[in-house]
């Protein structure tokens, strides 16, 4: 179900969860700014060295629990009407902590950090945590596809090798490998640091069937699937009620063919796309079935004409779209937080 919007007022605060460093933040605060509508901008990075926190609770009294800022601005959970989670990072620790120190302390800050967003559930969210970390499971998102009624390609995921090779057989070799994860490369001291980026794996076009490649699968679960030719991709970005949906024409450019996140963006071209009314409300169904206020949607469109659909990112990137084509996604979310959009759905 979507979650009742707030009401706008005068006393409105909206609270962006995100790093600083996200140039998406301040495209939606752009227009917060303009409309005079209050808010703050929370990074969990400066906590606790340059965030102090006080909760008081009681039996007898009402909570107590105010967060101030770096910059002397205090959020008062009780006055925050809606929250945007982003992208945080991990909150920054002394250096001269010993290793298992930090990690005492980063769970420490972990669960004080749980406490204030639990504190604000009587906020509207774009999006739930909870529903954010359970929708980015790949096998939910294809099943819940599927009962929508959208196509998908014929998926395997299996540390099977014969199973792989068979499936790899039925389609004369030519199918998809796609990570169930991110597919970053990265390694880390511990948890309490953030990744150190390796590289990245891309969904990879498997051509013949080497049963030395397919060993490997053993290792770990893979992904495959048949692979469909296509006239263009899609990202159809949800934001709440409203479908932002573009064409990335990624066989006109060499690199993007298989995935267009392996080219320079700038290099594939994009359109606006108008999307059939019965895959529109396909969309609105399954970003409003896992629980969110928004998702990047990645679809194909085969030469059929017939759509279909890959994966969703629950909170993927939309920036690139403003930039190049001028979508008006930043607005649109700042209407929601607000409260300024003129419809339910």
């Amino acid at each position: 179900m979507y979650q009742e919007r707030p009401k706008l007022d005068d006393y409105m605060t909206i609270l962006i969860i995100s790093d600083i460093s996200d140039l998406q933040v301040y495209w939606v605060t752009h227009f917060l700014n303009k409309w005079g509508i209050n808010h703050q901008i929370f990074s969990p990075a400066e906590y606790p060295l340059k965030i102090t926190q006080s909760t008081h609770l009681s039996s007898i009294s009402p909570d107590c629990d105010q967060w101030v800022l770096e910059n002397g601005n205090i959020i008062d959970p009780s006055k925050i009407k809606s929250v945007w989670y982003r992208k945080p990072a991990l909150p920054q620790l002394p250096n001269d902590l010993k290793d298992y120190e930090r990690e005492y302390a980063l769970n420490e800050c972990r669960q004080s950090l749980y406490g204030l967003y639990n504190s604000l559930d009587h906020a509207f969210w774009i999006s739930s945590i909870h529903n954010l970390r359970i929708s980015s499971n790949k096998p939910l998102q294809l099943r819940m596809a599927i009962s929508l009624g959208f196509l998908i390609p014929e998926t395997l995921i299996t540390n099977e090798p014969k199973q792989a090779i068979e499936f790899a057989e039925r389609f004369n070799g030519n199918i998809i490998y796609k990570t169930l994860s991110d597919g970053i490369l990265y390694t880390r001291e511990g948890p309490w640091e953030e990744p150190r980026v390796h590289g990245e794996i891309y969904a990879t076009f498997l051509s013949g069937i080497d049963p030395k490649v397919f060993g490997a699968v053993r290792n770990t679960p893979c992904l495959f699937q048949e692979y469909i030719k296509k006239d263009y991709e899609l990202r159809v970005t949800v934001v709440h009620d409203k479908v932002f949906a573009v064409e990335i024409h990624s066989q006109d450019c060499s690199r993007a063919k298989i995935d267009w996140r392996k080219a320079n963006i700038q290099d594939v071209p994009h359109k606006l796309h108008k999307l059939p009314r019965n895959i529109r409300e396909k969309c609105l169904a399954l970003v409003k079935g896992l629980g969110l206020e928004f998702g990047a949607i990645d679809l194909i469109r085969r030469h059929d004409g017939e759509y279909v659909f890959l994966e969703i990112n629950p909170n993927g990137q939309y920036g690139w779209l403003e930039d190049t084509i001028g979508t008006q996604i930043s607005e649109y979310i700042a209407k929601v937080l607000a409260g300024k959009t003129e419809k339910y759905v």
